[in-house]
């Protein structure tokens, strides 16, 4: 790039907004390159993230498609080896699938922010009011272009310079994330599984909102809903097919690693020059603020740097054919690295093949052995044997001997084996023996820690219910005490005062039988009396009214009906004494006695009555009360039973649940130590 490139100025601006646009100018660009510089910085951390995990995935891939030929040994007496190991490498693949499309999302949003920086180098002019000029990164006038007329920012660098270097930048990054975008659907699409899922097209989202990030690098149209596809280098023209049916094999994959991690379509030399290049220039910026004034040095120093960045550009393009004979060199490599793969597989089959011998010979040195021990015995009841002739004839002495020491070397040679046997099986014994001891301890500690802690909780929740409980059925107990020992006072007080009504009652019934025998013999005399004047012949006694009414009231009262009654009487008896009337009167009064004597016993009969009602009652609510207090004890005991026993089988529950969970746990960690994942 030549200064001549550079746009023409749009409107010259007046020269005091020109020296306070400057120094703004200055400090935006500088901070837009420094921002730029940790995108950069973001790039290279989430490229060299991805291409670790870019390699883990092709690992798990390639070892899935091994495991099938592969032999175990010892391990294939395992059931479903083979079945554990390609689940455990699946599962494997599968996450480092979501890490290394977390490390692209990572990669684009890099790519997303440069774009927006690349996008915010011009400083525009605020319009105000007053004296004070202010500057910001958005345009608010559309007759400002944001360079203050073209004039330089640093030295003979105007915003159009700055901006061309940046576009270049951000165009070295976007057909690299194009680039890996590739190799990302070729990496995802990796699956060992027979009946093979479909393969991702290039028109996918790889991950939820892709197309709108790559939409603001403008990589992606919306009208035509198509992405635009990769290039290796800017001369070169797009990579038309960009899927294909098969899997690809560890060639092609050691390949797309290559690719990855060498970052095609960056040019290392110029973006890191340029980088530097633009500190450099942050750096005189400040100078430039402080003393306002050009370094003419700084200034040749940025021209002849420019100048090599031109120059090292033109050797990149012509060393281009001989980076692709680098490319074909290091296809050669890897077919090379290929066979001696093989080779190494073969030369494992080989030591598997030999382990499985050495397997074979320790078989039958255990067969051997087992066969000299037998031998051993045998020539043992040989020996007693020829002891036994030994005694007939002393010729075989020699033989005897010489049995002897074979015997002794054959035993020296069966103890050395057994001790040899022994200690071995000891050593495994004790190392399983511990490691048996350790899981015990292990999950008894964790299960009696965990019993305790839900044990204690349980117990105080348990005592705090219980207490406030206790509190409340105290509270109610000492209220119903007090409730009841006020109604027994005063079913005591009302029953005394029944007593002693009953006994005023009684004395009131003696008095009235008193007075009525009383009465009775007055009552008798008076009508005897009244006889003997009605029957006196003579007439000489008259009868008066008033002195008959005033001895019967003084025999007993007599009421203003019965006076008017016996007054009627008397005057005709006056007129005619007839014997009939007389026993009429007689007869008249005995009923009106008899009558009063009935009203007044009956009246005191009701009253008692009513009395031994109301004593009934307060006794018959006395028990209803008491009923009804011993229920709701008992309704309350039965609930705090129902409570613990819920509380004990909620507990139980628990500890079986953790026993279960510790036994999985278990037979997980079982599973997973027979697995040899090194040997995978």
């Amino acid at each position: 790039m030549s200064i001549s490139q550079f746009h023409p100025p749009a409107s010259p601006s007046p020269a005091s907004s020109m020296r306070l646009w400057r120094p703004a100018a200055q400090r935006n660009l500088r901070n837009q390159w420094l921002k730029m510089s940790a995108c950069r910085k973001q790039w290279t951390a989430a490229c060299s993230v991805g291409t670790s995990h870019a390699n883990s995935l092709v690992d798990s891939y390639l070892s899935q498609t091994f495991v099938p030929m592969m032999k175990f040994g010892v391990l294939s007496d395992v059931f479903d080896i083979k079945k554990k190991a390609l689940n455990k490498l699946s599962k494997q693949q599968s996450s480092y699938r979501d890490k290394l499309l977390s490390s692209y999302k990572e990669m684009v949003a890099a790519v997303v922010e440069m774009v927006n920086v690349s996008r915010s180098l011009r400083c525009y002019m605020k319009p105000s009011s007053g004296s004070i000029v202010q500057f910001s990164g958005s345009k608010e006038d559309s007759k400002d272009s944001g360079d203050c007329g073209g004039i330089p920012v640093f030295s003979f660098w105007d915003i159009s310079a700055f901006e061309k270097m940046a576009e270049e930048l951000v165009e070295m990054f976007k057909r690299e994330v194009m680039l890996k975008r590739l190799l990302m659907m070729e990496l995802v699409s990796l699956s060992s599984e027979v009946p093979q899922p479909v393969k991702l097209s290039w028109a996918d989202e790889l991950y939820q909102g892709e197309f709108d990030d790559l939409s603001k690098c403008s990589l992606y149209s919306t009208e035509v809903s198509e992405l635009i596809l990769p290039r290796l280098k800017e001369d070169n023209l797009c990579i038309s097919s960009v899927s294909h049916t098969n899997q690809p094999t560890a060639d092609m994959l050691h390949m797309y690693l290559i690719t990855w991690a060498a970052e095609v379509n960056i040019d290392t030399h110029s973006s890191s020059g340029s980088f530097s290049g633009r500190s450099s220039s942050a750096c005189s910026s400040t100078s430039d603020c402080q003393n306002n004034s050009f370094d003419a040095e700084e200034l040749l120093q940025i021209g002849s740097r420019r100048m090599e960045l031109r120059k090292e550009k033109d050797l990149l393009k012509d060393s281009q054919p001989h980076s692709i004979e680098l490319v074909r060199s290091l296809e050669l490599h890897t077919k090379s690295l290929s066979e001696s793969r093989l080779e190494d597989r073969a030369r494992i089959q080989t030591m598997e093949k030999e382990l499985l011998s050495c397997y074979k010979e320790i078989d039958y040195l255990r067969d051997q052995l087992i066969f000299r021990s037998k031998e051993v015995s045998y020539l043992n009841e040989h020996v007693r044997n020829l002891e036994c002739k030994l005694a007939e004839s002393r010729n075989v002495e020699e033989e005897v001997n010489c049995l002897r020491e074979e015997l002794c070397l054959s035993k020296s040679e069966n103890l050395l084996l057994l001790q040899e046997l022994e200690s071995k099986e000891t050593e495994l014994q004790c190392s399983s023996l511990s490691v048996e001891k350790l899981e015990e301890t292990i999950s008894s500690l964790t299960l009696e820690s965990l019993c305790e802690v839900e044990s204690m909780k349980l117990d105080i929740t348990a005592l705090e219910q219980a207490l406030g409980d206790a509190m409340k059925i105290q509270e109610e107990s000492i209220e119903e005490k007090e409730y009841l020992k006020r109604i027994i006072k005063e079913i005591q007080f009302q029953s005394q005062k029944a007593e002693a009504n009953a006994k005023s009652f009684e004395k009131q019934n003696q008095e009235l039988r008193e007075r009525i025998a009383a009465s009775k013999k007055s009552i008798k005399e008076f009508f005897q009396s009244a006889k003997a004047r009605f029957e006196s012949e003579n007439g000489q006694q008259p009868l008066n009214a008033e002195c008959f009414f005033a001895e019967l009231s003084h025999v007993s009262p007599v009421s203003t009906e019965v006076r008017e009654c016996l007054d009627a009487i008397i005057k005709k008896l006056e007129l005619s004494r007839n014997i009939t009337l007389i026993d009429k009167m007689e007869g008249m009064g005995q009923q009106i006695e008899i009558q009063l004597h009935e009203d007044t016993v009956k009246r005191l009969k009701e009253e008692l009555k009513q009395e031994k009602l109301k004593a009934k009652e307060e006794a018959e609510e006395l028990t209803q009360e008491m009923a009804e207090l011993r229920y709701k004890m008992t309704c309350l005991l039965e609930e705090e039973r129902k409570r613990r026993v819920c509380i004990e089988q909620a507990s139980l529950q628990r500890i079986a649940e953790l026993e279960a969970q510790i036994k999985r746990e278990m037979n997980k960690r079982s599973s997973t130590d027979i697995l040899p994942l090194s040997g995978l």
